[in-house]
């Protein structure tokens, strides 16, 4: 299981404070493939809002830099639940969940489980978000 404690909290999208890589350098676009997380290899890798991004293949890289909007998780990796209590906690790469077509990390298995049962917890987050990315920022 990646480890979250290990994590940038300083930033917009979690990041391996050793490498910079985005999400600990798990493939974004992998979890829409294959349903499950994979770590990607330095030697396929995208710099895109500010972050390196690493991918499992060449295709899996050229899609990333044709629509990175679209793969970046949401609320930057932190997770929802706590977002939507007004608090950034990074998400485990590990503990996710696609929902409306946009990749969310979760802390705990607990956290998805309670996002996906409650819809309103989106919303809330979403609300909160803006908030919570400002105090973020150093």
């Amino acid at each position: 299981m990646a480890d979250a404690q290990h994590l940038r909290l300083n930033e917009d999208i979690i990041s391996d404070p050793a490498t910079g890589a985005a999400i600990l350098g798990y493939d974004p676009i992998v979890y829409f493939v294959d349903g499950r997380p994979r770590a990607g290899m330095p030697r396929y890798q995208a710099n895109a809002l500010g972050k390196v991004w690493y991918f499992v293949s060449r295709a899996n890289l050229a899609e990333f830099e044709a629509r990175p909007e679209a793969y970046v998780p949401g609320f930057g990796g932190h997770d929802p639940v706590a977002v939507a209590r007004g608090v950034a906690v990074a998400g485990s790469p590990d503990i996710h969940a696609i929902h409306a077509g946009r990749l969310y990390l979760f802390r705990t298995p607990e956290n998805r489980a309670h996002f996906l049962g409650i819809p309103a917890l989106l919303v809330e987050a979403e609300r909160n978000w803006p908030e919570v990315r400002l105090n973020l920022t150093p």
